[in-house]
């Protein structure tokens, strides 16, 4: 539906993608540099399956949502939702990180 999207909505759209690609980089960077090496497999497979599972669960609600209140509705809150995860990671602490630590064992 992105090509057909137009105005306000392609534009919201485009900023929110880029914000989750800088978060994404450098979510996996962090990650990297304090996680053992020889429990980086582990730890890289838990989170894909956190995220996945997360998105499942919030596909099923937005079902639920949209079947409830209507599809209007449904995507007015994901888009609520979305845009409170990005004011969110501002407020978090990863930004006051001076120097990334580097994991204890390799």
């Amino acid at each position: 539906m992105i090509p057909l999207a137009h105005g306000p909505l392609l534009a919201a759209e485009q900023l929110f993608h880029v914000g989750v690609a800088i978060y994404e980089v450098n979510e996996m960077s962090l990650r990297q540099r304090i996680t053992p090496y020889r429990m980086l497999g582990r730890v890289n497979s838990s989170m894909e399956v956190i995220l996945q599972g997360a998105q499942l669960a919030g596909a099923v609600l937005g079902g639920i949502l949209a079947e409830l209140a209507g599809i209007r509705w449904a995507l007015a809150v994901g888009s609520c939702l979305m845009v409170a995860g990005e004011v969110w990671l501002p407020l978090s602490t990863v930004w006051r990180l001076d120097v990334v630590p580097e994991s204890d064992v390799n």
